[in-house]
Parts: structure tokens; C-alpha cells; sequence
């Protein structure tokens, strides 16, 4: 079902193998052997990048090749730059800066994995994420906490619990298992289902 997607803009096929994409990954100094998150959201009161930080933090502490793309900006983007210093990550952590929406779909097809974060405050208790949905529609491999309605895509994403250590490794299991995700992930597939945190 559409649920919102523009899926003018939010189309893997149009952008897989596309030269497009392969400028970006030089543009960031993105190589083969980096594993890119990319993590897409206005940065603004509503974001939750910092616990995504933190998640990336501890997971690179098992996995030293990943890199955290940051899709879009707004007034707390100095802010999250700011953090990703205080965590020693500026050299893992890309920052996009704000970006026209038809331009979001070339970048998320940059990282296999993507990820979609919320805390567990009154405000993302009934949270329907478009995020999560147009990462899904790209083919992504979704890694998400357990927050609002995320549970209801248990069958298509890797589900953490909803603090940033279980997000961690949520991240680790999606980067081990990724070969055999990846394709049922491009196809719109569920998962294993011992890959979820049901």
C-alpha cells in the first residue's frame, strides 16, 4: 500500500546502479569497505538523533568500518555536529545538511541499512513514521526501536528494544546477517524471523 509514499521520488529501481549515486559516494569518501547507516530526518525538535548516536558509537565498537550518513537538516543540526565531536565520532558521522526531497532517495541509496530512531516520550507513543516508510519503499534493511507503531512492521525490519544500547545491537545482527537480508529487503520480503526482536 502507498500509506503517503511518493513513489516518484522514493524509487530504488530508478536510482540503483545510477552514476548519480556512485558521485555521492565520492563525495562523501565513502568506500566498499564502509558500512553506511544512513539515518534520514528533519533535525529539528522532533529528532531523536542523539540516541542514534549513541547507538552508532557503541556499535562501532565492534564494527570500526561504520559510517553514520545524516539525511537533512534544520536548527538543531550545529547541535548534533556539536555531539558527534563530544562522542569522538566526527570522522564516522556524515552530515548532509538540508536537502530537497527529491534529492533524500540518491542519498539513502547509499547505505544498505537505514535507521529509525524515536525515545519513548508521550510524543512518539502514537508516532506513524513516513521515514520508516520510505526507507522500506527504497528496499532498505530498516533497523528500528520498539516505539509507537514500529511493532506493527515487526515481519519487515529488525526490531530493537527502545534504547540505544538494544539499537546497538540490533545494528551489530543487521551488518553480520546483512548478505542474506539485503535481497529479501530489496524485494519487499518479511525477514527471518529470528533476526527480530519480537
Amino acid at each position: 500500500l502507498k500509506q503517503g509514499v511518493e513513489f516518484d521520488i522514493f524509487n530504488s529501481e530508478a536510482w540503483r546502479n545510477s552514476p548519480a549515486v556512485a558521485r555521492l559516494r565520492d563525495r562523501y569518501g565513502i568506500s566498499d569497505r564502509d558500512e553506511v547507516l544512513v539515518y534520514s530526518a528533519h533535525l529539528n525538535a522532533a529528532s531523536c538523533l542523539d540516541g542514534i548516536l549513541e547507538a552508532v558509537r557503541c556499535a562501532r565498537q565492534k564494527q570500526a568500518r561504520i559510517k553514520l550518513l545524516v539525511i537533512g537538516g534544520g536548527d538543531r543540526e550545529k547541535q548534533y555536529r556539536r555531539k558527534a565531536e563530544e562522542l569522538n565520532m566526527s570522522e564516522s558521522v556524515i552530515f548532509t545538511g538540508y536537502l530537497k526531497p527529491e534529492d533524500v532517495a540518491a542519498h539513502v541509496m547509499l547505505g544498505d541499512i537505514a535507521l529509525v530512531f524515536y525515545d519513548t516520550g508521550p510524543a512518539n507513543r502514537y508516532r506513524s513514521s513516513m521515514k520508516l516508510r520510505e526507507l522500506l519503499a527504497m528496499g532498505r534493511i530498516v533497523v528500528c526501536n520498539r516505539t509507537g507503531e514500529t511493532p506493527a512492521f515487526s515481519d519487515y525490519v529488525v526490531l530493537a528494544g527502545p534504547d540505544a544500547a538494544a539499537m546497538a545491537d540490533a545494528i551489530g545482527m543487521a551488518i553480520s546477517e546483512k548478505a542474506r537480508f539485503k535481497a529479501r529487503a530489496e524485494r519487499g520480503e518479511a525477514m527471518p524471523p529470528w533476526l527480530v526482536d519480537r
